[in-house]
């Protein structure tokens, strides 16, 4: 929720060092939480039979994981980052001007799918609402609830500077979902981010 849109916003380039190790470290953490999905009980619904018990059926717990989060575990699993760039080494020695322009526009995709990643705050909001459900404390619920809000502000401060600042850049994650004649249009245009306050036609 923090490091994502800052990569978008101000590290959009080739990753550094942060970039690779930061990608490699949240794809082992998120693979190790879906192997462990696979093997973690879980409480049956109203649909089951037990219903309200614990399961601890291998297979059950498989197929719960499966109809539930797998799918959304899944696509914010992938390391997106790395896809597109395979796909842009194939564009780069690809000699079809066609099939240049086709693997562009799936790279763009690609390169829009890291978002997919945003998805893990849905299962995490989810387990932050059991643990203050099993919260003995009144003083700790209000405390923990007042510390949620405080991290929602944070959060929502950073991502609208993160998404003000890409608004003024001449090529920004925005900018992917142009046609290629759109994209150049609008980095023709002056942006606050390249032009002087002072001389509107000076660069920075």
């Amino acid at each position: 929720a923090m490091v994502l849109p800052f990569q978008f916003a101000y590290k959009d380039g080739e990753p550094d060092g942060f970039d690779t190790r930061w990608l490699w470290l949240t794809t082992a953490f998120f693979l190790s939480d879906m192997i462990l999905s696979f093997l973690t009980a879980y409480t049956a619904g109203d649909m089951e039979a037990d219903a309200g018990k614990f399961v601890t059926s291998k297979v059950r717990i498989a197929r719960n994981y499966m109809q539930t989060w797998f799918l959304n575990d899944l696509c914010s699993t992938l390391p997106w980052g790395p896809v597109a760039s395979s796909f842009s080494s194939d564009t780069t020695g690809s000699s079809s001007t066609v099939q240049v322009a086709k693997l562009t526009k799936i790279m763009k995709f690609i390169r829009f799918l890291r978002l997919m990643r945003m998805l893990r705050l849905a299962k995490l909001a989810m387990i932050w609402e059991r643990v203050e459900a099993r919260l003995g404390s009144l003083a700790l619920k209000q405390s923990i609830a007042l510390f949620r809000v405080i991290l929602v502000l944070v959060i929502i401060c950073h991502w609208n500077a993160c998404i003000f600042w890409m608004v003024g850049q001449p090529k920004s994650l925005f900018t992917e979902v142009l046609s290629d004649e759109d994209m150049a249009t609008w980095q023709r245009l002056p942006h606050w981010s390249t032009v002087s306050r002072g001389d509107p036609g000076k660069q920075c």
